[in-house]
């Protein structure tokens, strides 16, 4: 049942969590005006990428710690 609920949720391209609809966005990225490939979601119609994604990007490397 569990399988079959993610398929329903996530498939497609369209996620939805906490009454929030996330698509897949087409909006190219670019850095220094060279387009760069990266996923990002379109939500309430702001596009959102993942931290590390930017970093790499940029050249800055992205890291977490557990514990402090």
């Amino acid at each position: 049942m569990g399988m079959l609920l993610g398929v329903v949720l996530f498939g497609g391209g369209t996620a939805y969590a906490a009454g929030v609809m996330a698509e897949l966005s087409t909006q190219p990225i670019y850095v220094d005006g060279q387009q760069v490939q990266m996923t990002a979601y379109s939500i309430g119609g702001s596009n959102y990428v993942k931290l590390r994604d930017i970093g790499q990007a940029v050249g800055f490397n992205v890291y977490w710690q557990d514990g402090v």
